[in-house]
């Protein structure tokens, strides 16, 4: 019930503003535990078929992983791997999960001209020292390529 609630207010949002592009999942994708695999029916039953209005059918989810979803992190990174393969219920996959690996860098336009990188992180403990590496060298990035001070803060703002 709550999905549903959920899904017709970013629908009313995406209806409402043709400049919304995109999604971010913060996590917690699926209670409690996650999925099993790329054809558990949480997908369609969470995600697939609530956002499916045509305002939200096309819009790009950049997902991450929450506390609940570390036991079935593998399923939702190979549901975005994989090529749209047919589920339990015979619906095929949407090209609109994003999700290649439990820490990674998208970059998404936000405008002709412009666009936002997003760091994807995870925090499980025993992931840390491998994600601390990660931000580190995209951090190291972001300042090689001239991102400082207030020029960050206006490209976190454009992106939100």
């Amino acid at each position: 019930a709550n999905q549903r609630s959920v899904a017709i207010g970013m629908t009313s949002v995406a209806a409402a503003d043709a400049g919304v592009r995109f999604v971010v999942s913060t996590g917690d994708n699926f209670y409690p535990t996650g999925v099993k695999g790329v054809t558990d029916p949480h997908f369609n039953k969470t995600f697939e078929t609530p956002f499916a209005s045509p305002e939200m059918r096309e819009m790009l989810w950049l997902i991450s992983a929450g506390n609940h979803d570390q036991w079935g992190i593998t399923g939702q990174v190979q549901y975005s791997l994989t090529a749209a393969p047919l589920t339990e219920t015979r619906l095929p996959r949407s090209e609109r999960w994003y999700f290649p690996k439990p820490v990674y860098a998208m970059e998404v336009p936000v405008s002709p001209r412009r666009s936002a990188r997003f760091v994807v992180l995870n925090s499980y403990g025993r992931n840390t020292p491998a994600t601390l590496k990660f931000l580190q060298s995209e951090m190291e990035e972001a300042l090689r390529g001239g991102v400082r001070g207030n020029d960050a803060a206006r490209k976190a703002k454009l992106a939100a």
